[in-house]
């Protein structure tokens, strides 16, 4: 028969035990990887001149 308190052939709290940690580390890596990107200084912009402004909206040169 069906045993139900498997899941996949996995006792239940061996898979919960294991979607627990997994879950906790993605969300781990997922703010540490924030961290690091929120750290990058961001490029300097600059202002753009009129012919540069005319290049991304016109093919008229």
């Amino acid at each position: 028969m069906h045993d139900h308190t498997n899941t996949w052939g996995i006792s239940t709290e061996a898979f919960l035990g294991c979607y627990v940690a997994a879950a906790t580390g993605a969300v781990v890596i997922a703010l540490v990887i924030r961290g690091v990107a929120r750290r990058k200084p961001t490029p300097e912009l600059r202002t753009l001149t009129p012919p540069e402004m005319g290049v991304p909206t016109s093919d008229e040169g």
